[in-house]
């Protein structure tokens, strides 16, 4: 649904438009500007039609809005949030915006640049207020995302281990009444034969991830088990590596 913003509105949720409110705490957001329906900002997320009113090109803070440099360094925060950065022009930060010929910060062919009034005429003016809701909507929206990508990457992890601890537990005999499926004869350097099994040769290159020993295993057996095909078992040990991956990034 395309919402058409009205002025100094924070977000759309419940069919209705909501504004910034500082009058009843913890009541952050009304539906309209006369303090009726209250509502917090974690309670308008939870509506089904929550929609962010994000900043775009176009928008603007006057300079009246952005009166110390702690409001002016809060907005650039929010900016950014959303993508938009300062321009190397403006990076001169506040002491830019003070000087006389600057009223506005706004945005600009993505950028965030400190402007004269004729650059923005006609366009839509934000309120202090008004964009430091916003985000923190979009500072909340992140949070829950992160919380539920992590809860993901659990479980993955999770199952990957409780599978190859199932495999680790199966005693060997059976391995050889189901096919020798993992048990294999190599002929060492020295030219001496042995009997291995997969676990021994993920042990020789230990990897410290459970995902990956799971893939790798899938690799070296695929289509080899009787219940899967070749295909199936790469997909499943892509989808391994790839929350291995995914594991080693967050870590960073």
């Amino acid at each position: 649904m395309n919402i058409e913003f009205k002025e100094n509105a924070v977000c759309y949720a419940n069919g209705r438009q909501w504004f910034f409110n500082d009058s009843v705490k913890p009541y952050q957001l009304v539906c309209n500007m006369h303090g009726t329906f209250l509502e917090t900002l974690e309670g308008v997320l939870s509506f089904d039609d929550f929609q962010l009113n994000k900043p775009k090109q176009g928008d603007y803070l006057p300079k009246s809005e952005l009166d110390t440099e702690k409001k002016y360094n809060d907005a650039v925060e929010v900016f950014r949030l959303f993508g938009f950065n300062l321009s190397t022009y403006s990076e001169q930060n506040y002491d830019r915006l003070k000087m006389r010929e600057f009223e506005y910060l706004g945005l600009c062919d993505a950028k965030l640049i400190a402007a004269r009034n004729s650059l923005f005429e006609s366009k839509r003016k934000l309120t202090y207020n008004q964009l430091m809701a916003i985000g923190k909507l979009k500072r909340l929206m992140n949070e829950r995302t992160s919380s539920a990508v992590s809860k993901v990457n659990l479980d993955i992890e999770r199952a990957v281990k409780i599978t190859i601890n199932d495999e680790l537990d199966k005693p060997v005999n059976s391995e050889l009444k189901d096919g020798d499926k993992y048990i294999r004869t190599i002929c060492g350097l020295d030219g001496v034969k042995t009997t291995v099994d997969v676990y021994r040769v993920l042990d020789a290159f230990p990897s410290g991830s459970a995902a990956i020993d799971h893939a790798a295993k899938k690799v070296l057996c695929a289509g080899l088990r009787g219940h899967k095909d070749k295909l199936t078992d790469i997909d499943n040990a892509i989808e391994s590596l790839q929350a291995a991956r995914l594991l080693l990034i967050q870590k960073r």
